[in-house]
């Protein structure tokens, strides 16, 4: 079975280790309780082919482990789909965003500022760039991912890519709207519960949660008029309460954004739940060009003389995800409209697939997929 190295969103994380620019995740709710989780994915220069990968009940994973110790090897439980990128030639795998059969997502974003501990033990390790995968195989709920993960020995592998060893955050969520953040902090595993639904890059997620009791004078409700010094004075338009809302692309700023929006949204009727969901994750939308950096690629970071500037990031892929009826939405950065499949309408399929985002909006792309297997 392929393995693929991890391609999540770090390309920022490489290039400013203090604070990465990149992907946002968010969840809302419809007026019945049903959950849809949105994320864009951003990435700078080179970005590696994309595929959709399928895994039945029953598919078997080995993990890595360092030289001499016992890798983890498991078999799914649930069936997953997962967007994941191949960025070398030696077939390593991972889960950069996804959902399984029972409803729980995964996404792993940027978080420069990760830093964990290799086990001790001899047997049974993951490597941290399968975290992923094992949660999507393994887990139906929050719970269970919260209660397993403490126990589990993991091994921060250095990825081929500048050698770095998972520079990256993990927000799981389930049908019930429960969250997790997972995080690698001073060398120890940190599990928060994530009662806002949202999530960024660094600083670490207790930061941000922190820094929203700087925007509680924000509201939903705007104030028209006003009285200074006597004189009546009137808004022009709606829209001014929004003032003093970040509307800037860092980290930091996307996720104040992305709690206001979440929480302030009205909630939607079930059948109009995705499409809204759509519509707020249209907020995050980075075009390519609008924020650059001078700092270096890879390229440019084996090659320290260079002063070549490169693009920062822009979003590249962002995906959407009905958690009731395990429904999975993808929209490249070349299309405006998203490729749809159903987790329950190919969960029984027997073999695994990777089609690649190039193939995503092929015609009956979804039946040629069920009729293969």
């Amino acid at each position: 079975m392929k393995k693929l190295l991890t391609a999540i969103c770090f390309t920022s994380a490489i290039f400013n280790m203090s604070g990465a620019n990149a992907c946002t995740t968010l969840i809302i709710k419809d007026n019945q309780g049903g959950v849809y989780q949105g994320r864009t994915m951003e990435f700078g220069d080179g970005l590696p082919q994309m595929y959709l990968n399928y895994y039945p009940v029953g598919s078997k994973f080995v993990a890595s482990a360092p030289a001499g110790k016992k890798p983890l090897s498991y078999t799914a439980k649930y069936a997953v789909l997962e967007a994941v990128a191949q960025i070398d030639k030696t077939n390593q795998k991972t889960a950069v965003d996804g959902i399984n059969s029972q409803g729980l997502t995964v996404t792993v974003n940027a978080f420069g500022l990760s830093k964990g501990t290799d086990t001790k033990n001899t047997s049974n390790i993951i490597d941290a760039d399968s975290l992923g995968q094992w949660i999507l195989s393994q887990f139906s709920s929050v719970d269970e991912v919260k209660s397993a993960i403490v126990k589990q020995s993991i091994w921060f592998e250095p990825t081929l890519l500048m050698g770095l060893k998972f520079p990256l955050h993990i927000a799981v969520f389930d049908r019930s709207g429960k969250g997790i953040v997972i995080e690698f902090i001073n060398g120890k595993l940190v599990v928060n519960d994530n009662p806002v639904g949202v999530m960024t890059n660094a600083p670490e997620f207790t930061w941000h949660l922190t820094n929203l009791n700087n925007y509680t004078s924000l509201s939903n409700v705007g104030n028209g008029t006003a009285k200074w010094n006597g004189e009546t004075l009137h808004q022009f338009d709606t829209g001014g309460n929004t003032l003093g809302l970040p509307d800037d692309d860092s980290s930091t700023g996307r996720f104040v954004r992305a709690a206001f929006y979440s929480n302030f949204a009205t909630k939607p009727d079930p059948a109009n739940g995705v499409a809204t969901l759509g519509k707020i994750m249209n907020k995050f939308d980075r075009i390519k060009g609008v924020t650059e950096t001078n700092t270096a690629s890879t390229e440019a970071l084996a090659n320290p003389s260079s002063t070549k500037s490169y693009p920062s990031e822009w979003t590249v892929f962002t995906t959407l995800r009905d958690l009731n009826n395990t429904t999975y939405y993808i929209r490249t950065e070349s299309s405006l409209n998203y490729a749809q499949f159903n987790l329950n309408t190919i969960k029984n399929n027997p073999k695994p697939f990777s089609l690649p985002f190039s193939d995503l909006y092929k015609p009956d792309v979804v039946k040629q997929i069920t009729s293969s297997n």
